[in-house]
């Protein structure tokens, strides 16, 4: 399955850019321009809007953890 290279153009560059600051969400935002979710994304993060969303780490067991109770 071979596939074109699209490139994004200034106007759906704006429109993305400014839907998500706008607090649109990424998947509609894909919806909107015909890309996947990943191709939004990638591209925000490239113009530097998009910020990663914040994962909490769990706290990890370890051996010397059950070893020292």
């Amino acid at each position: 399955m071979a596939s074109e290279k699209q490139t994004y153009t200034a106007e759906q560059t704006q429109l993305i850019t400014q839907g998500y600051l706008g607090g649109k969400t990424v998947e509609s935002l894909a919806q909107e321009v015909g890309r996947s979710v990943r191709s939004v994304v990638a591209k925000l993060a490239q113009v530097g809007v998009y910020k990663a969303k914040e994962t909490t780490s769990k706290t990890r067991v370890t051996k010397e953890m059950l070893v020292s109770h």
